[in-house]
């Protein structure tokens, strides 16, 4: 399979080239979270969890006139059609990036007979409004969700099923509404509170600045 080639590379190092200036840097970043989200709309569309969401590897990227591309459908499910075969573990995706429930199934109580042990479950539309929730945090920041810490202090933050926090860089701040939206994508207590990707999409993110 061949691709068009992406001149401005990834979402994370196209944002950081106006990191500090203020409102470039809200402008340019909530471009490119409005367009993935309108990407991740079309998918839930057709049913389709992408499973991992971030902009920190290849999987948004800049097209050279400075539009997100939603890219790397390696985790992506057909959502509600069964993934008996579905073998994902930690390694597949980043766990910085991955809901609650799919990090510790048994506490959300979800059962899922056909997964195999150790096994994570599949992606959801859900999980992927978590992820997408992260994904704005990573922007904001130009860091991982949780920062660069080791894989051991995110696995116990993970576990105390902690959430991380808001972004706050001189000049570059989330805009309180951002925030709001941010923070409704990260519910971690009832699931059902996520807003879907067509109510993300609705918020406007792109005007936010």
């Amino acid at each position: 399979m061949v691709s068009p080639w992406m001149k401005n590379g990834t979402a994370r190092s196209y944002t950081e080239q106006v990191k500090g200036q203020g409102r470039e840097f809200r402008a340019r970043v909530n471009k490119l979270l409005h367009q993935a989200a309108l990407a991740v709309e079309f998918l839930h569309g057709e049913d389709i969890a992408h499973g991992d969401i971030r902009g920190i590897q290849a999987n948004i990227l800049v097209d050279a006139e400075g539009n997100a591309v939603l890219s790397d459908f390696g985790l992506a499910v057909l959502y509600g059609a069964g993934c008996p075969n579905f073998r994902g573990f930690l390694h597949d995706g980043n766990p910085a990036y991955m809901a609650p429930e799919r990090l510790d199934p048994d506490w959300y109580g979800i059962d899922d007979e056909d997964r195999p042990e150790m096994n994570q479950p599949a992606p959801s539309l859900r999980s992927d409004i978590y992820s997408f929730g992260c994904l704005c945090i990573e922007l904001y920041a130009c860091d991982e969700p949780f920062g660069n810490i080791p894989l051991n202090l995110l696995m116990q933050k993970l576990d105390n099923k902690e959430s991380p926090k808001r972004p706050k860089r001189g000049g570059d701040e989330m805009p309180d509404v951002l925030w709001k939206l941010v923070s409704q994508c990260l519910e971690k207590d009832d699931l059902s509170k996520r807003p879907r990707a067509k109510q993300v999409v609705q918020a406007r993110i792109i005007d936010m600045v």
